[in-house]
Order: structure tokens, then sequence, then C-alpha cells
């Protein structure tokens, strides 16, 4: 016997065919004389599944620098059975379009059906970015002048991150959009920034100490120290405990030793 499947155009000396487009065939079977029997339930129709598609891509870039915090969700339609997802090219699958806790790089992006018909997204590769990293580039202070006062200065500069840079200098507890702090009293300071992701650094150099002079204290002798009298002159000398100008009130004298009357 001869087979044919488009309608006796052409014929084949065995009844497999194989390697088939999708469409309508007309079977037929000849035996050597040329008789030709048609297929009752002609034609036999050669269906395909609708293809694999990805229908939509949605990602998130990394919120701050060295973190593993991306996402890429994708979508898809068609194919047969179950879909299974990549974001490797195909090396390996999973059978949701979700992909979290992803680190910055590119990635390529794949769905494939139970036929293991695949496709490729179109714009591959997708890739997930993350900010600069946030650096404090340099910490100045100014101690206080006096002792017991508050006029030191803190300056943080920084760079990087995303968005506006706050600063603070308690560990965190409370920012500022600028990065002068002025008006402290001595003490240590935990220098530390963060971005509009609320990514942090901390000041390598911590804690920040701003110092004061020590106290001063003043000690005056008279001489004589005893009782005087009216008209004499006593001579009043004053020290110091660290080296210092004195001017003496309310008769405006200076140096450390002065003459009065009595």
């Amino acid at each position: 016997h001869q087979y044919s499947i488009d309608g006796g155009d052409t014929w084949q000396s065995e009844g497999y065919f194989e390697m088939l487009a999708p469409g309508d065939y007309e079977v037929a079977v000849k035996d050597e004389n040329d008789c030709v029997t048609f297929y009752a339930d002609n034609p036999v129709t050669i269906t395909e599944p609708p293809q694999v598609d990805i229908t939509g891509v949605g990602f998130e870039n990394i919120t701050c620098y060295g973190a593993q915090d991306g996402m890429i969700e994708i979508t898809a339609g068609g194919g047969t059975g179950d879909l299974m997802y990549s974001i490797d090219g195909g090396a390996t699958w999973q059978d949701e379009g979700l992909f979290e806790d992803l680190s910055a790089g590119e990635y390529n992006l794949a769905v494939k059906d139970a036929n293991d018909c695949m496709v490729m997204w179109e714009d591959n590769p997708l890739m997930i970015e993350e900010p600069d990293e946030l650096l404090i580039n340099d910490v100045e202070s100014i101690d206080i002048t006096c002792n017991g006062g508050s006029d030191g200065t803190i300056t943080i500069t920084a760079e990087g991150g995303t968005g506006m840079i706050e600063y603070s200098i308690d560990g965190g507890d409370t920012w500022q959009s600028n990065g002068e702090f002025t008006g402290l009293q001595a003490g240590d300071y935990d220098v530390m920034v963060k971005d509009a992701n609320d990514c942090q650094s901390e000041y390598g150099g911590n804690p920040v100490e701003l110092t004061e002079p020590e106290a001063i204290t003043v000690d005056i002798s008279a001489d004589p120290d005893t009782e005087v009298c009216a008209g004499q002159t006593i001579v009043l000398e004053a020290t110091a405990s660290v080296e210092a100008d004195f001017t003496w009130e309310p008769t405006g004298q200076s140096g450390s030793t002065i003459e009065v009357d009595s």
C-alpha cells in the first residue's frame, strides 16, 4: 500500500508521517492497482497550543548598596500545562514568576510550558541596579572654647546613596538635613548618615570627642594679710590655675599684682 496525507498529491510507502505543521490533512491509501480509498473522517486536523507569551515584567532595584533585596516578577500565559519561570536564561526554573532577594546584576528572563516550549523575554537582559555606596568622606570638629561652654561644632561631609542625605551625631536618635552641628557641649558624639531609602552609614572614627578647657581657679593673697590702718597701702596678688591675664574690678587695673589704699 501507498499512503498520502495531501489528498493523493504525494505518496509514501509507510503510513507514519512526522514533523508535520498544524493544519488540515486529507488521508488516503491506494493499492498496487491504484485503487484509492479516502479516510471517512477527512480532514484530519493537527492543532498547536497557544504560544507561550511573556505578557509583563515588573522589577525593583536594590535599596541600599550591597543589599540583596531586588525583585523581578514575570507574568506569562499560553503554552501547554503549567508554566515555569527562569531569570538565568533557563539554567534553573521555578513554578512561580516572583523572584525576590536578588542582588544587583543582569538577568535573562525565560518561560517554558509542560512541553518544554520556551520563550525568552525580548528585552533581555534585565538590569537590577543598586545605588552608590553611602560614604562619610570627612568629619571636622572644633572643641569648646571655655569650660562649661556650648560653642563646639561638628561638620559632616557625605556622598552617595539615594536622594537627600540626613545627618546625626547621636547614633541615629535624631536627624537633620545638613551636616553642620553647632552649639555643642563637651562630650562624645556618634556620627551617622542615612539616605532617602533609610540606608545608614556609621563613621569609622566614632565617637567624635569634643573637649573643653579645665575650669580656671583663682587665689588672691594680701600683704599685709592682717589688720591694716586707714590710708595704708595693701598689695593684692592673684594666682590662677592656668596661664591667664587679670583685670581687677572696679578699678579696671590689670596684672596679677596691684596696690590699693585702705
